[in-house]
């Protein structure tokens, strides 16, 4: 074997990499008669697979997952002077959910967001 063989194109290993599939010789005994290594012959029957594989085989699309909470669009009213001291308020709905609310609320909002979650 020379120490250098001619650059051969994709095409072309594609067709060698064939030829020695069908042949039923070695690596060895294939690529010595073609001065050539087998692991270039090995590499190239590996890259020309892979790129088989990853043009037939179309990408599965990952299922939505369903998730327990949701966004919901709330429409908030004008706001008017605040009806709550500042604090913390947490109400328990009978859902079971909990909307939790820290500083100044508005009484009118807070109604609209509570509708809104009992809602879902």
């Amino acid at each position: 074997m020379s120490s250098r063989s001619p650059r051969r194109s994709r095409a072309e290993w594609s067709r060698l990499v064939d030829e020695w599939r069908a042949s039923g010789e070695s690596a060895e005994e294939f690529s010595a008669s073609r001065d050539f290594s087998k692991t270039t012959l090995y590499w190239w029957a590996s890259a020309l697979n892979k790129e088989e594989r990853r043009r037939s085989k179309p990408r599965p699309k990952k299922p939505r997952e369903k998730t327990a909470s949701r966004f919901v669009p709330v429409v908030l009213p004008k706001p008017v002077a605040a009806s709550a001291p500042e604090g913390r308020i947490e109400i328990t709905l009978r859902s079971g959910r909990t909307v939790r609310v820290v500083g100044v609320v508005d009484a009118t909002a807070l109604r609209v967001v509570i509708a809104e979650a009992e809602r879902c």
